[in-house]
C-alpha cells in the first residue's frame, strides 16, 4: 500500500470513529476490523471486551483509536499531490 494510501485510509477511519457514536454497532466493527489488521494500523491497545452480553467496546475506544491513528498520520511523511 502507498503512503498515499496509508493516509487515505487512516484518515477515512478517523473520520467514521468521529462520526459514530459508540453504541452504533458499526463502531464495533470498525474496531475489530482495525484491530485484525496489524499490517495497516500497526499494534492496537485493547479496545473490546468480553462480556456476558458479548463484545462491546473498551470505555475509552474512541480515545484510543482515534489517538492511535492520529499519532500514525502524525508519524507518515504527508503524500504530495502530483
Amino acid at each position: 500500500m502507498t503512503t498515499r494510501e496509508h493516509h487515505l485510509l487512516h484518515g477515512i477511519c478517523l473520520r467514521l470513529i468521529y462520526g459514530l457514536p459508540p453504541s452504533r454497532p458499526e463502531l464495533l466493527v470498525l474496531a475489530r476490523w482495525m484491530t485484525g489488521r496489524p499490517d495497516l494500523f500497526g499494534t492496537l491497545p485493547p479496545v473490546i471486551v468480553q462480556t456476558r452480553r458479548g463484545l462491546v467496546l473498551h470505555a475509552q475506544c474512541v480515545e484510543i483509536l482515534t489517538l492511535h491513528l492520529a499519532d500514525r498520520l502524525a508519524a507518515q511523511p504527508e503524500p504530495h499531490d502530483c
